[in-house]
């Protein structure tokens, strides 16, 4: 596994590449580092059922690391839970939501940065 890592801001999160057990909405697997769009169901399983994506991309992570103000980072002692930033409080498994791959994580590289929505990869 490479040194790459996902940041929001100055906080480093996650390693990149970590298989999470979850599935997007076509059923390939995800990997903390993956570029996702989110999209918003409403009237789920009736007629009217309709989508709508959340005009932004985010990005599945984890909570591996604790950063602190003087600038180090220390790997958490407990297993990591992984989530979708932008839904973490939704889960995985919530039918209103459902997660769709933009780039997988092999595809991203040291120095990218989307600072529109908050989060970059860096080797550390």
């Amino acid at each position: 596994m490479s040194n790459l890592k996902v940041f929001s801001g100055k906080c480093c999160l996650c390693d990149v590449g970590v298989d999470i057990s979850q599935k997007d909405y076509m059923g390939e697997s995800l990997h903390t580092g993956d570029i996702v769009q989110i999209w918003h169901g409403e009237y789920i399983g009736t007629d009217s059922e309709i989508w709508y994506p959340s005009g932004s991309l985010t990005v599945v992570v984890s909570g591996q690391y604790q950063s602190f103000s003087n600038g180090s980072v220390v790997q958490k002692d407990d297993a990591p839970e992984p989530f979708v930033m932008g839904i973490k409080s939704c889960g995985f498994d919530d039918p209103e939501w459902q997660i769709h791959i933009v780039k997988k994580f092999r595809d991203v590289v040291d120095g990218e940065h989307w600072p529109a929505y908050g989060f970059s990869y860096k080797e550390a």
